[in-house]
């Protein structure tokens, strides 16, 4: 007997990119084209020999609910072709009636959430990770391999769950981000526990881990599959002038709204 395992998303958050994960994974349309950047797209589909067109609008405000009419001057600017399928966080009750009326199918935060697998924020205000930091050599060892997990002292900080990113600043001489990436599992425990379950997929040696940890009662691993870098960096100019304040000896977490400002500029 196989046990097939539900379909999950695997990327860092991103709504366009769920939402056209979405259609092309989870529902078998090829993209054509895209109508308008990041709010249009165009797909097709064929089945048993038959042609499907679809129209996809993808609204990514997560602090304002789509209403009526921004839902009708979608469907009449012209763009709508074959089926419609409308992606936002939120939608009003008017809507909702529209689209029942236009036969338009809404795909609101819940149900993107069901369809993923993942925890989405439900407002800008919400965590969507951590900014680590890592020096040169353990950033360059992570980068390496193939298995890989990031060893903080301390617990699990609020709000912080699987699915979002860990943006690493690496420091001196570079003192920049230079890569991120996905959180794919979470473990924390007493140093030793931990070391016993991560230690071949560290950046540390025995010796370092034990200097690393001398003190703490809690580590928590953050373990993870790649490392995408950012070839010119972030410095930390740049990186303060976007966040308004970063603690580059600590690390801290960043916003659904902050991860945007820094997505920006890399």
């Amino acid at each position: 007997m196989v046990k097939r395992l539900p379909v999950r998303y695997i990327g860092e958050y991103d709504w366009v990119a769920i939402s056209k994960w979405v259609m092309e994974c989870l529902w078998c349309f090829k993209h054509e084209k895209e109508l308008a950047k990041r709010g249009c797209y165009l797909y097709k589909k064929s089945d048993n020999g038959m042609d499907s067109v679809a129209t996809v609008f993808i609204n990514e405000e997560l602090d304002k609910k789509v209403d009526k009419e921004r839902l009708q001057s979608l469907l009449e600017a012209g763009m709508a072709k074959g089926m419609s399928f409308c992606f936002a966080p939120f939608f009003t009750d008017s809507a909702k009636d529209y689209a029942n009326e236009k036969g338009v199918t809404l795909i609101d935060h819940d149900k993107l959430e069901e369809l993923s697998g993942l925890s989405l924020p439900k407002s800008s205000e919400e965590v969507a990770g951590l900014i680590v930091v890592i020096k040169p050599k353990y950033f360059n060892n992570l980068v390496e391999k193939k298995d890989r997990v990031y060893l903080r002292g301390g617990g699990i900080p609020s709000g912080v769950d699987h699915g979002q990113v860990l943006l690493f600043y690496v420091t001196s001489p570079i003192m920049g981000i230079k890569g991120y990436t996905l959180i794919k599992n979470l473990s924390s425990g007493e140093p030793n526990a931990i070391w016993k379950k991560y230690s071949r997929q560290s950046a540390f040696t025995d010796e370092e881990y034990k200097t690393y940890t001398e003190g703490k009662s809690t580590v928590t691993a953050y373990s993870f599959e790649e490392i995408k870098e950012i070839p010119e960096g972030i410095d930390l100019e740049k990186i303060r002038e976007v966040l308004g304040s970063f603690n580059h000896q600590a690390g801290q977490k960043i916003t659904v709204s902050d991860l945007e400002r820094v997505r920006g500029i890399m």
